[in-house]
């Protein structure tokens, strides 16, 4: 890992001992700016926080993020990485800001050049660069803030941390009003999509460009069966103007048992609207962690991505992972048009998967029981499965 500038050190200890600034540290933390990196990066944060290894810490992130920081422990301030951060303009406006806040040292977690090429521009005088490893992203952050600022006691022995926040009273009060009419139990789903070159929607677009991503029309299936066999409401979640129009077509087609809540918030009321679901089915995403974050039952599809690196973390009693091995994974391809990793895997498996999970023990056949102990009863004449 080559430096960028002299003012760039390994994230360790001694390089704050030199710098004789060990305590009463003004931190900015970098690396972590979309929401699953920033999940990632959540139990290191409340380590910081809870350890007193900072007097202040800010973090920058996308915007729509993060809210999420208001579910940690301590109090964390915030800059938005703007989406124009890297034409000169917005370059220039980022790093103006950042010199406002008179920074003691900066944390660029996994060592990532665009991070490190923008606080070069700063005059923050000393920059701690994490050395990325083949331990999962949590652990990976969790014990580096372990190994650079030793514990005061609070926290004896490394112990692995699961990315969890708690959702605001706010964002729990707007989820209940939201969600009142939905029937349960409801199934979260994140179909997720990159932005596509079209100004009309092609699935067939999406399904090549998302790489991460369960096909489209398995997503479709899968629904279908749900609510044929479950009763099930379908609840879409996500952002952006393309997955807003993908969740319109999923609308469509399974009739008033789907809502359309994408763009219907944040990332903290998104968070609310997973914790008042029944279960989340979803592709590798910040989605995803973020099911997982509040402690939502989750069927993750998962794709070409390291498991062991960027899985979801949780109980394993809440989490089902539908996985096929694939001789070109992992791969980290912008484009495919086979996807045998994710084709592979069919809704029948993800169905079943589904069950497992809103199953309780001693229910009888054709009851499904959710954490709040509701009680669902099949219908004894339902309509004819198109499939």
């Amino acid at each position: 890992m080559l430096p960028c500038n002299p003012r760039e050190k390994l994230l360790e200890q001694k390089a704050l001992e030199d710098a004789a600034k060990t305590f009463g540290l003004n931190m900015l933390l970098t690396g972590a700016p979309r929401l699953g990196d920033l999940l990632f990066a959540c139990p290191a944060i409340d380590y910081l926080m809870a350890n007193d290894a900072v007097d202040r810490l800010t973090v920058l992130s996308y915007g729509y993020a993060a809210p999420i920081l208001d579910g940690l422990t301590g109090e964390v301030e915030h800059i938005e990485l703007p989406g124009s951060s890297w034409n000169p303009l917005g370059k220039w406006r980022l790093v103006r800001t950042i010199n406002r806040r008179n920074y003691d040292a900066a944390i660029v977690l996994d060592g990532k050049k665009s991070m490190r090429k923008l606080l070069a521009a700063t005059n923050i005088p000393l920059i701690l660069v994490e050395t990325p490893t083949a331990m999962h992203k949590t652990w990976q952050h969790f014990a580096s803030m372990l190994r650079t600022f030793p514990s005061n006691g609070l926290w004896n022995e490394p112990e692995y941390r699961t990315p969890g926040i708690r959702v605001t009273h706010r964002a729990q009060a707007w989820a209940l009003t939201r969600l009142q009419q939905i029937s349960r139990p409801r199934v979260a789903f994140h179909v997720g999509c990159r932005r596509v070159g079209r100004k009309k929607l092609c699935l067939s677009e999406v399904n090549r460009t998302a790489t991460k991503l369960w096909p489209v029309e398995r997503f479709m299936e899968l629904g279908r069966k749900l609510i044929y066999r479950f009763g099930a409401s379908i609840v879409m979640v996500g952002s952006g103007t393309t997955e807003q129009a993908l969740a319109d077509r999923f609308a469509a087609v399974l009739g008033p048992a789907c809502v359309n809540a994408v763009n219907w918030g944040d990332s903290m009321q998104t968070a609310a609207l997973l914790q008042q679901s029944d279960l989340l089915v979803a592709s590798d995403g910040g989605i995803l962690h973020l099911g997982a974050a509040v402690g939502l039952k989750v069927v993750a599809v998962w794709g070409p991505t390291p498991y062991e690196i960027f899985g979801p973390c949780g109980s394993p009693d809440k989490i089902r992972v539908l996985r096929k091995e694939a001789a070109c994974s992992p791969c980290k391809k912008r484009t495919c048009d086979d996807k045998v990793c994710l084709r592979s895997i069919s809704a029948e498996e993800a169905l079943a998967a589904a069950g497992e999970l809103m199953q309780r023990q001693n229910d009888k056949p054709g009851s499904y029981r959710d954490k709040n102990d509701w009680l669902f009863e099949a219908p004894v004449h339902p309509p004819k499965d198109p499939h």
